[in-house]
Formats: structure tokens, sequence, C-alpha cells
């Protein structure tokens, strides 16, 4: 019994750790932008970040849904009711939508299996220790390096739960180590992209990303963009 109870006491405890690093990741991400907008001429007021202070509190529950509210408010130059907060949407929305199937978005190998579209500039996946070509058929050890520079010279392995440049590793054919891989972990070989000169005033080091957040209606059918933003990552 007692074994029992420390178990759900330290599931707790992680948990709140976790959601702790978690708010204050996104805290830190959205004041970056606010400043970094701040310098373009976009600003906060203070009635506009009193208002997002308060509605977070009335409509998510906590102040830690602010931030992201400063900075919608302060890009549209005014605070609009029905904003979702990056990290509530994250945090509260997106599991409930999606729930044990949402986890599967985080394995980069199925990228083929679930899209089966050849927009994708994947190459290969590695998959506990073996490697598979795009239609998942294993790759000999001795043609991996070949398969997988067999049409660029450079490459990125986007390992899986990999996000903002994180568990992003990039290799050439000199430079390609199996065994680094193998420690790495799962995750998908692509090739690396050269991105089009209109995008480099977003970065001109790193690719930029351009995501559309699209929801499904309850009937199944289309797609509706619900959010344009522009990023940049390492990918």
């Amino acid at each position: 019994m007692l074994g029992q109870i420390a178990r759900r006491v330290g599931k707790r405890s992680i948990r709140a750790v976790r959601n702790t690093h978690y708010h204050r990741g996104h805290r830190r991400q959205a004041l970056t932008i606010l400043e970094a907008i701040r310098r373009d001429g976009l600003t906060l007021t203070e009635t506009q970040r009193k208002r997002c202070d308060d509605y977070a509190v009335e409509t998510f529950g906590s102040r830690k849904y602010a931030p992201w509210l400063y900075v919608y408010s302060a890009m549209a130059g005014e605070f609009r009711e029905g904003w979702i907060p990056d990290n509530y949407y994250g945090e509260v929305v997106a599991p409930k939508l999606k729930g044990d199937y949402g986890e599967i978005s985080s394995l980069k190998p199925l990228n083929q299996a679930l899209f089966g579209s050849n927009a994708f500039p994947d190459i290969a996946s590695h998959v506990n220790g073996i490697v598979f070509a795009r239609d998942y058929c294993p790759i000999e050890p001795r043609l991996v390096r070949d398969t997988i520079f067999a049409e660029c010279d450079r490459v990125v392995f986007k390992a899986d739960n990999s996000l903002q440049g994180r568990g992003i590793f990039f290799f050439t054919r000199e430079t390609f180590d199996i065994m680094a891989i193998r420690r790495i972990g799962n995750g998908l070989f692509q090739q690396a992209i050269n991105q089009h000169d209109d995008l480099r005033v977003f970065s001109d080091t790193t690719t930029a990303t351009l995501r559309l957040t699209t929801v499904f209606e309850e009937r199944g059918g289309g797609l509706h963009c619900a959010q344009r933003t522009c990023e940049w990552g390492e990918a």
C-alpha cells in the first residue's frame, strides 16, 4: 500500500515539474517574441496587458496563459476575445482532441505511412537499429550510406519528438556515422533543402518554417486554416 502511494505521489511530482517547465518555456518564448516585435515598433499598452491578464484568469484559469495573449495583442494592435494561448492549446486542447492517437505524430518514421506523399523530402528512416527505405523495406547495412546519399550531398536526421531545432542533426557522406544514428535513436532522414530567396528575409542562416494550424469539422469534411505563422528553426 505504501509503495503504491509513493508511486502515485512520485508520478504527480513528475507531472508537476514537467508542467512548470512547459509553461516557463512558453513564457520565455512569448516574451522573447514580444521584445523582438517591440523593436519593430509594435508595442503592448498597459491597458492591453491588464486585459490579457484578466482574460487569462477569467477564461483559462491562470495568468500563466497571458504571455501569448501579450504577443497576439501587440501584433494586432488591440486585444480580441477568442484567442487561444499556445501553451493552453498544447496543454489542454490538443491532448483532448487527439487523445492517444496524437502521440503518433511525434514518430517521424511514420511520415510516409500517414501521408503517402512524394512532396516530402524523405529518404529513409531508422527504427530500433534498422534503416528502412521510403517503402519501409530494410536496407542492408553495407548499402545504407550509398542509399541515403544517392541523390544529395547533405541530409538532415530528425529524431522522434524533435522540435524547434532540438533533435535535428545534419550529415554529409563524409560525416555520416550509423553508430551515431543508433545512439540518437529512432528518426527520419530527409534531404536538406535550400530555401527560396524570398524566405531569406526571415532568416539567412536557417530555414524559415511556414506553419499552418488546421482543424477538421465534426462531420469529417475539409481542412480549414485556423492560423498561419512564420518561424525559423534548424530544419
